[in-house]
């Protein structure tokens, strides 16, 4: 016992709901009157370039284990706030490298973070008895706030810095009196007050209908369409992202992006995507939106909307398909059945009994009405002309054989001279 004691922190803030590991850790510096470097490296115990990686990232056990010892919080509590809490919900397991579908990239260089990764809420971080940053906003998935219903920011909106919280405390000789976690690392803007000075930007009807199907996702494990209303979050957000990437693409499938915006009645828009590198978390917050809202209008009348639109677009289903190797059920069987133009399989039993059915009502059996007749591709009915209907007399040449006349043009000069 007298060891637990020794080790455990004095001051052990638990991880409020829904918070991010990193805003859990920047707290529990304050909160025990250290700088957040030296505790993490002091206290911790862990690695001093710990901040120069992304942290919500972390899968370490030890760390985990440390942080519990120290806290009295559960090794599973603390794993619920960083990325890898998200496993069975956004994505399948959690890589060690690389990008990650919705999971907005932080761009570090040292320990500071150059792209906006992490978003926020004004008036969720105003009204919190205790400021701190969500999980949500990591995910460029969510681009609104379900309660205060409003687009939310990724950026300072005063000098357009990305927010970068673990760095408030970083070149101060002195020790703040507060938590300084909404504080601009660059212009020393107050977050919280976003909205009041520079004004906010309300969420549409549909973007709003989406975000709380989100919402409704992260936090159930279900998500409920309107005309899909039992799916799984996981098979949800993989078909979502599909559909994003698709409609934000600046290349082939530039035309399914126009068309939808003209039967919503929106005028067509260019996106800053390089034709065939689509990361839809590379989109500021507001293009994710509008591509998000394209994406939920045609979802409220799933799958028709999109089958109509590729249509109208001219996008063939096997080109929308082969740039994803694991396509959702619930996308890929549209793809399949309404925009794929393959033939289906046709065992010789049902050949045979087409066959006899055309034979027995004195109908043509040769092969390409047989196709048509039972659904496959076929070439479309013409009256076999006579050579002698389509060409002049002089241009027949010596039949080759009984069913392949050969039309071979006369010279013009031996023209003249049998004239």
């Amino acid at each position: 016992m007298s060891q637990l004691r020794r080790d455990i922190l004095a001051i052990r803030p638990r991880p409020l709901p829904g918070e991010i590991f990193s805003s859990w850790l920047v707290r529990l510096a304050w909160g025990n009157a250290q700088k957040l470097h030296p505790f993490t490296t002091n206290v911790l115990g862990f690695e001093r370039f710990f901040w120069a990686a992304d942290v919500d990232r972390t899968t370490a056990s030890d760390k985990f284990a440390r942080l519990a010892l120290l806290t009295g919080v559960h090794d599973s509590r603390i794993r619920r706030t960083t990325i890898s809490g998200l496993a069975g919900i956004i994505l399948e397991q959690m890589p060690s490298l690389g990008p990650i579908n919705w999971i907005l990239p932080i761009g570090r260089s040292g320990r500071t973070h150059k792209r906006p990764g992490q978003q926020f809420c004004a008036q969720c971080l105003s009204s919190d008895p205790t400021p701190y940053f969500r999980l949500s906003w990591r995910l460029g998935c969510v681009v609104g706030c379900g309660h205060h219903h409003h687009l939310l920011r990724d950026r300072c909106p005063k000098c357009g810095a990305s927010v970068s919280f673990h760095e408030s405390d970083y070149g101060r000789r002195k020790f703040p009196s507060t938590c300084e976690l909404t504080i601009c690392r660059r212009c020393l803007f107050d977050l919280r007050d976003s909205d009041v000075v520079f004004g906010e930007t309300p969420l549409n009807d549909t973007l709003l209908q989406y975000q709380n199907i989100v919402d409704i996702a992260l936090a159930t494990g279900w998500a409920k369409l309107p005309k899909l209303p039992h799916m799984m979050a996981l098979s949800f957000f993989n078909g979502l992202h599909v559909l994003a990437r698709q409609f934000a693409s600046n290349g082939r499938l530039r035309p399914l992006r126009d068309v939808a915006s003209s039967n919503m009645g929106e005028f067509s828009f260019s996106l800053p995507l390089r034709p065939g590198h689509t990361v839809i978390e590379d989109l500021p917050v507001g293009d994710r939106g509008t591509i998000l809202s394209i994406v939920s209008w045609v979802l409220d009348e799933w799958p028709y909307r999109y089958i109509e639109i590729c249509k109208q677009a001219r996008v063939s289903g096997s080109y929308l398909g082969s740039d994803d190797r694991h396509l959702p059920y619930w996308l890929s069987k549209e793809l399949r059945w309404d925009l794929l133009d393959t033939d289906r399989h046709v065992s010789p039993e049902e050949w045979a009994s087409a066959k006899k059915y055309l034979a027995d009502h004195g109908l043509d059996t040769c092969k390409n009405n047989i196709r048509r007749w039972l659904g496959l591709h076929h070439a479309p009915y013409r009256r076999q002309a006579e050579p002698f209907d389509i060409c002049p007399r002089d241009y027949i040449g010596h039949d080759r054989g009984p069913h392949r006349p050969s039309f071979t043009p006369l010279d013009s000069s031996d023209d003249e001279n049998n004239h």
